[in-house]
């Protein structure tokens, strides 16, 4: 998943790649950076995508570790982004993507310290794709900036 703020100040999020299994992400995580220069890659460190460190960072890649606050911070900045009370407050926006249509419809919540989190256990579908856009949400709110940015990406 990736993130980024807009020329128009507001933020976008979107799935770029999602296969089964892991072999195939840190070579193409090589590929995006190369291509795309993200400001860097977020893995919650905490995650099953925890175990993808150290083989990116042998492969050179700048990697963010994200913590339990910052996957709280991730689902607030989404769930308040998407689907605001008031709809100024709706500032993140992405392009339809099915995957990530279907994983905000079924997705559920948990509770994580004094905030939440998006559950996989229980939600109706896979959220990956969800998952991996808040994780970069959060990381682009940390290490991102308020103009227009270069992209946020992040595995969960």
């Amino acid at each position: 998943g990736v993130a980024g703020r807009r020329a128009d100040g507001q933020l976008h999020i979107e799935v770029i790649d999602a296969r089964a299994g892991t072999g195939w992400i840190v070579p193409r995580l090589v590929q995006l950076a190369a291509r795309h220069k993200p400001c860097a890659i977020a893995i919650d460190e905490k995650g099953a995508a925890g175990s993808l460190i150290a083989d990116a960072e042998t492969a050179k890649l700048k990697i963010v570790k994200i913590s339990m606050t910052d996957v709280a911070r991730g689902y607030a900045l989404t769930y308040d982004g998407i689907a605001g009370a008031d709809a100024t407050a709706r500032i993140v926006h992405h392009i339809g993507q099915v995957e990530l249509d279907e994983a905000v419809k079924g997705a559920m919540k948990r509770s994580l310290g004094d905030g939440s989190a998006w559950d996989r256990k229980t939600s109706a579908v896979d959220i990956t794709p969800l998952v991996a856009c808040s994780n970069a949400l959060a990381a682009h709110a940390e290490h991102g900036n308020k103009t227009p940015s270069k992209p946020m990406f992040a595995f969960a």
